[in-house]
């Protein structure tokens, strides 16, 4: 991501025009499936979106640096009963005992469309009852001139395509000896605490020399500007006239 994320500022993508991405899962398909994260009065109104739906309005900025301006999102409970174990129930693994019969008002999926600032336009589809699907985020950027793709469950290919040209994969990033990628850990399987690691190091790095905060379009890790940024957003809620 933080390859693509480079060559869509330099413009080889040229004017972003569409963003189209989704993030599906399996692990809640059945109404048998229980989690804590289905009881509202513990994780909220929201669960798709606020679960999983979130990465990819965030990817979707990071790499292209436009923000989200309006949405218009239909949000779905496919499942509106589900079988709540008495006792205690733990994210993906089944459950086994007397169950409760209990009433689902929190999205099983959602279908989202989007407009940036600028006028680039957006299409994401959250579902956590997909069958088949484990953590399948894929998000690809189209521009005037090329588009980008990347994939969760494939993370150590890039996709780029153009008019005319058969889709190219780009080689490993680490080949690519681009200052500020190479230093990463490839991919996912070296898992979360690589990832967190690789936010954490720059910005420490930054405390420590004493620089002013950097451009929050350009900083290598999220700054206070992109946690002000989604309660703004809600504040002044845009919707599609």
């Amino acid at each position: 991501m933080r390859e693509l994320r480079r060559r869509i500022a330099n413009r080889e993508l040229g004017e972003i025009r569409l963003i189209r991405g989704h993030y599906l899962q399996d692990w809640l398909t059945r109404d048998t499936d229980y989690n804590w994260r289905v009881d509202p009065a513990v994780s909220g109104q929201s669960r798709a979106v606020a679960d999983i739906g979130t990465h990819l309005f965030d990817i979707a900025e990071f790499l292209t640096g436009l923000r989200v301006d309006q949405v218009f999102a239909d949000l779905a409970t496919l499942i509106p009963f589900r079988e709540r174990p008495v006792t205690s129930s733990m994210a993906f693994a089944p459950t086994v005992g007397p169950r409760d019969r209990v009433r689902v008002e929190s999205e099983d999926v959602a279908v989202v469309l989007l407009r940036f600032v600028g006028g680039a336009r957006g299409a994401l589809v959250v579902s956590q009852v997909q069958p088949g699907h484990k953590n399948d985020l894929t998000i690809e950027v189209a521009g005037s001139t090329k588009a980008g793709m990347w994939r969760h469950e494939d993370p150590e290919n890039l996709w780029l395509s153009s008019l005319g040209h058969d889709r190219d994969t780009l080689p490993h990033p680490h080949d690519l000896a681009v200052p500020g990628i190479r230093e990463l850990v490839p991919g996912h399987p070296e898992g979360l605490g690589s990832a967190l690691r690789d936010l954490f190091r720059p910005f420490y790095a930054a405390v420590s020399s004493g620089a002013p905060p950097p451009d929050p379009a350009t900083a290598p890790y999220p700054t206070l500007w992109d946690g002000v940024h989604p309660a703004e957003s809600s504040a002044q809620r845009g919707v599609f006239p």
